[in-house]
């Protein structure tokens, strides 16, 4: 592991004022910040030439490694839908870490993604926070235990009312899940692997992460919430400026919204609209973006958020929402989201503000290593 001085560069810390100057890192950590520092014995000087350098952005919601780039349905592994309720599966065990994803998001600058089971089954299994860099997803986690998906609204309906004779409802969506929390919370029966996954959301040591759309459902997520004192975050949330003033009212605090970078292929999308992400910001939320890859590719969240900075919402904001923002709903804010002393070494040091469309990384660095370069003399690579 190498031991790194950037120099003059445009550094933005997110969480403190921007400056002009230097960093330098250790054992993959970020060990000191200064306008000046000098090369010390064995360190690696790079010159960042007054480039911007930022944070490794973070995906709060992915299914990067669960859909294979360039295979179809062969490389689908995201969505577990022999049943509708499977709190016993783990995205990490479908994902495919040299996947060509994995690649484009460190040249895209994102070194951080949770990735989850799919939005098809009511409970559709355990998430976790990853690094984008490695070879063997063990080395990759950084918390293996980041949240109990569930869905609601038109997925669930529609995968598990084919072929049947009856139809799921969302009333009988509801009640699964009443079902399946009351009945762990009323035995404490935590034999299987799943009902152990429900308890942990039940004792608030895991928040559950609910794709919701439409208003309707984004309350429901609310009411059920608050019914099991459950920790728990709004995922999509696309009609939350429909209900705004409401999920203010009722102390909503993580939304994770998107994708918006993408048609409204379906009805829970009609009123998609990037207006979405300054209303709710404007009403005291945490918005952390995201870009569902792969339907919108992880490899856009940089442009994801110029975009709703271009309808809106802050531009400050619009950096917190894909670095600390998300850092901070994921349970990693410690080790990621930041530049500060003590945590990772990620970063990415930009050739234009990250923002802006011209922009693209120049060199990519995952816990103090040089993971990307455009100069490939210094591009280093361990896999």
């Amino acid at each position: 592991m190498s031991n790194l001085l950037i120099r003059n560069a445009h550094i933005y810390p997110i969480t403190a004022p921007n400056f002009y100057g230097d960093i330098r890192i250790k054992d993959g950590k970020i060990i000191e910040m200064a306008d000046l520092l000098d090369p010390t014995d064995g360190e690696t000087v790079i010159e960042a030439e007054g480039n911007f350098l930022f944070p490794g952005f973070i995906d709060a919601h992915t299914h990067l490694g669960l859909y294979d780039e360039g295979t179809g349905s062969v490389g689908n592994d995201a969505n577990e839908t022999v049943e509708a309720m499977t709190p016993h599966a783990r995205a990490i065990d479908g994902v495919y870490p040299l996947d060509e994803g994995f690649r484009e998001a460190l040249m895209a600058g994102v070194t951080a993604v949770q990735v989850m089971p799919g939005s098809m089954n009511v409970i559709g299994g355990v998430t976790s926070v990853i690094k984008t860099h490695g070879r063997f997803i063990e080395d990759m986690v950084l918390r293996r235990y980041a949240g109990l998906k569930l869905a609601l609204g038109e997925n669930p309906k529609r995968v598990h009312s084919m072929g049947k004779s009856g139809e799921l409802t969302r009333m009988g969506i509801m009640g699964l899940l009443r079902e399946a929390f009351r009945t762990v919370d009323s035995t404490k029966t935590i034999g299987t692997f799943g009902s152990q996954m429900i308890q942990l959301a039940l004792d608030r040591k895991m928040p559950v992460r609910v794709h919701a759309h439409r208003a309707d459902d984004i309350l429901s997520v609310v009411r059920f919430a608050q019914e099991f004192d459950l920790d728990y975050r709004i995922e999509h949330c696309t009609e939350g400026h429909l209900v705004a003033e409401k999920l203010r009212e009722l102390g909503v605090k993580h939304v994770t919204v998107g994708p918006t970078f993408t048609r409204k292929s379906k009805i829970e999308l009609q009123n998609k609209t990037w207006e979405t992400y300054r209303i709710l910001h404007e009403h005291d939320m945490i918005v952390s973006i995201t870009t569902d890859h792969p339907y919108t590719p992880v490899q856009y969240l940089n442009l994801c958020a110029g975009l709703a900075a271009r309808e809106g919402l802050p531009v400050d904001v619009a950096l917190r929402a894909i670095t600390i923002h998300p850092a901070q709903s994921l349970g990693v804010d410690d080790r990621v989201g930041s530049l500060e002393v003590g945590k990772d070494a990620d970063l990415v040091l930009w050739s234009h503000f990250p923002l802006d469309y011209m922009s693209k990384p120049i060199m990519t660095i995952v816990d103090g290593r040089i993971v990307y370069s455009t100069d490939r003399s210094k591009t280093h690579h361990e896999m």
